[in-house]
């Protein structure tokens, strides 16, 4: 609840960390949120790597490391862009986290425009996900956030959560003030989507 860690002992503590990820990375790829080293990463490490002096630069090292070392770089990008994108209240203790930067966002919404083209598509369809969602809560992206739930419906049209795209792009004609485009959307959405109640 209140460690106190020395930093030999934060040095060897990531050490163990990184190396459990290495001879577990398939779990990586894993859809059940319980079984992903994600925790490890974005919560552990961080909080791990603020007992060094240099924490939030050790932590920029560890991603670098990542995308070396893991067969698809595009895990490492989506959680170096969680680490990025991660507020200090999230933590119960102090945590290693990046400092403020004027270009955060963009950088955050480039790695995870990266880790889109992963031919996994579990990574892809995450990494596509929070890129189009990100763009919808940005009224200046909202052409992007377009192009990109058009995508995901395209690349991703059997994923269980297609119809949330199908949906967005309705609400996205609506927040430009097209709204018989926007009703189009809806109908079309909920000719596709039949079977599911919600939709």
């Amino acid at each position: 609840f209140q460690p106190k860690i020395s930093p030999e002992n934060a040095q060897r503590m990531l050490a163990g960390i990184r190396e459990f990820i290495r001879t577990h990375a398939s779990l990586l790829a894993s859809t059940r949120q319980n079984r992903t080293p994600n925790f490890l990463v974005t919560n552990l490490m961080p909080t791990v790597a603020a007992f060094l002096p240099d924490g939030a630069a050790v932590m920029e090292r560890q991603f670098a490391e990542f995308e070396r070392e893991w067969p698809d770089p595009a895990p490492a990008k989506l959680l170096r862009a969680s680490w990025l994108d991660a507020q200090p209240g999230n933590y119960l203790r102090p945590a290693a986290l990046p400092p403020p930067s004027a270009t955060r966002e963009p950088d955050v919404r480039a790695l995870l425009a990266s880790a889109a083209t992963s031919p996994n598509t579990v990574f892809a369809r995450q990494a596509l996900a929070r890129l189009a969602e990100r763009e919808f809560a940005d009224p200046a992206s909202l052409p992007a956030a377009q192009a990109h739930f058009g995508e995901y419906g395209r690349r991703f049209a059997n994923a269980p959560d297609a119809w949330i795209a199908a949906l967005r792009l309705a609400q996205v004609e609506r927040a430009q003030g097209r709204a018989d485009a926007s009703t189009a959307g809806f109908v079309r959405a909920a000719a596709t989507y039949a079977d599911d109640a919600v939709v």
